[in-house]
């Protein structure tokens, strides 16, 4: 007998262009999300590392200015020059500064791993004041704010020169982590003339009747117009958001002479028109020098709290820039005011050399 013939229809397997389409487009916004995900991952966790550096450095420099100041002997490695020297009451804050840099870039027998910054794989640490120097030669024209890489962490002075045991010392630090781009506050100064209140009586010191050394300085008033140009807005901002009660000083020059700087501290900011900021005493403040017909150029220093991150003051040392600030600048890329990319190796055009 003859087998009966399927006329059942064949069955079809695989799987239609579309469909397959279809997939790979599911599995591409699956791995872009994955990617994305991933990369804040990885970008938290280097910010982390960051902070936890930054927290760690700041814990080590309280404790050892501690004993740094009661000349004990309980200090890190942080607190010991390159040639295994202690850093001492009389140092000045740049020693300090540097030997900071050095045990966080450098390995050394108490630390035996170089750090580096976890974005760039640069240097971690930074001369502020050295990077604010470099800025001031190779930008005509700054608006006293610059860009701190995302990952770096920025040692500077306050008041480059003061001992450790001296009122005006200062040793400050911060660190970037996102959102970027991180940009430093900008420091108040001044261009304009000073205003004192002498004896009940405001003076503009500007061509203005000899005031003799001793003479008690009752209040300082400047004019936001007197805020150099390039950043006023960002400064007259600053400074509305500290009128009340922070304190601080500034330091201005006397009749027109650089070398002669006078000390004001004040305990508190008050805005007495729209256009002015008057800085209340706090103690006595009495003029330094003698015959002082002018008052101008002030920089305004904040107490601000540890987690403002200032515009460093410019400084290297006199005869220019020396090995070891040329070094401590090594943790940028990128130019901190334009972001250009740059080679901080200063063999180059623009860079130090």
């Amino acid at each position: 007998m003859l087998g009966q013939k399927n006329t059942l229809p064949r069955t079809q397997s695989g799987f239609s262009l579309v469909e397959l389409l279809v997939t790979i487009v599911i599995i591409g916004i699956l791995a872009a999300a994955g990617i994305f995900a991933y990369q804040a991952y990885i970008s938290t966790s280097r910010d982390a590392v960051t902070s936890n550096r930054l927290e760690t450095i700041d814990r080590t420099i309280t404790q050892d200015l501690l004993s740094i100041k009661n000349n004990l002997n309980a200090r890190s490695a942080l607190a010991t020059t390159g040639a295994g020297a202690d850093i001492a009451p009389s140092s000045i804050c740049e020693e300090y500064r540097d030997a900071i840099i050095r045990e966080m870039n450098t390995p050394t027998a108490a630390n035996d791993k170089e750090q580096k910054n976890p974005f760039t794989g640069l240097p971690v640490a930074c001369d502020g004041n050295a990077v604010s120097h470099f800025i001031d030669n190779t930008t005509a024209s700054w608006n006293e704010q610059f860009t701190v890489e995302r990952g770096t962490t920025i040692v500077y002075c306050q008041n480059p020169g003061e001992t450790i045991t001296s009122p005006g010392f200062g040793l400050l630090t911060c660190a970037c982590t996102g959102p970027e781009p991180c940009k430093t506050e900008p420091r108040p100064k001044t261009e304009g003339a000073l205003i004192f209140r002498i004896a009940g009586s405001n003076i503009t010191m500007d061509n203005a009747t000899a005031q003799s050394s001793g003479t008690t300085i009752e209040a300082v008033t400047i004019n936001s117009g007197d805020l150099i140009a390039s950043a006023q807005a960002a400064m007259s901002s600053r400074l509305d958001q500290s009128v009340g009660s922070i304190s601080g000083k500034m330091i201005f020059h006397v009749n027109d002479n650089t070398t002669k700087q006078q000390e004001f501290k004040f305990g508190e900011i008050d805005k007495p028109t729209s256009t002015t900021y008057r800085f209340l005493p706090e103690g006595t403040n009495k003029l330094s020098f003698g015959d002082v017909t002018d008052a101008d150029n002030a920089v305004i220093y904040l107490n601000a709290g540890g987690s403002v991150c200032w515009t460093p003051a410019a400084r290297v040392s006199p005869s220019g820039p020396t090995t070891t600030e040329k070094t401590n600048t090594k943790c940028l890329s990128k130019h901190p005011v334009d972001e250009s990319t740059i080679n901080m190796n200063y063999l180059l055009s623009g860079n130090w050399n």
